[in-house]
């Protein structure tokens, strides 16, 4: 993983967690979800897409990282205490952005493309990602999240995605953690620049 130093509080990898001044971090970890599930997301709360770490049981909605630390926890071994946003929320608020169309187009792109236009697309999918404020009723889950298990401590943002490590493939130091997170506000910002890494 590599440490993001660009504002006060923050650093490098994806999903969330707590760390209090005993070093034990809370990791709700972000995941992936095939295009066909997306729909389901709508069907269901908000809240329904957020559970604790120790549940995490499909590495298609809650990743690698978490599957493997939520299988920890229920083997009874001490694990970091953590909640995990699954991915339909991520695959909602690409939507919500409009960005499923532009992610697609680059993903046909990639064979043949000049790789300076693959990062000149990338970074505008990646501001446009950051500038759009999550959506209200995820806002308001974190939010009561947030006053029940995190308030006062200081949480971590790290990534899960399906996929993310294997046994053919390592996205290490590729996506962004945020270590040092205390306030509502910086949990909203680190949420989705761990999305968009």
């Amino acid at each position: 993983d590599r440490i993001v130093r660009s504002r006060p509080g923050f650093c490098a990898d994806m999903g969330l967690g707590i760390i209090d001044r005993r070093i034990r971090t809370l990791a709700l970890q972000r995941v992936s979800l095939s295009a066909a599930r997306e729909g389901e997301a709508a069907l269901i709360s908000v809240s329904d897409w957020i559970i604790p770490l120790q549940e995490c049981t499909q590495p298609n909605l809650c990743g690698g990282k978490a599957l493997r630390l939520g299988q920890i926890a229920r083997d009874g071994y001490t694990t970091p205490p953590g909640h995990v946003l699954l991915e339909p929320l991520r695959q909602l608020h690409l939507k919500r952005c409009g960005l499923l169309p532009a992610i697609e187009e680059m993903e046909q792109l990639l064979p043949t493309a000049n790789p300076n236009e693959l990062i000149r697309r990338g970074a505008a999918i990646r501001a446009k990602l950051v500038q759009n404020a999550l959506d209200s009723d995820l806002q308001n889950a974190l939010e009561d999240l947030y006053i029940k298990y995190w308030q006062g401590k200081t949480l971590v943002v790290r990534s899960s995605a399906h996929g993310e490590d294997s046994i053919n493939h390592s996205f290490a130091g590729q996506l962004d953690s945020f270590l040092g997170i205390r306030t509502l506000a910086d949990l909203d910002t680190a949420i989705r620049d761990t999305w968009a890494s």
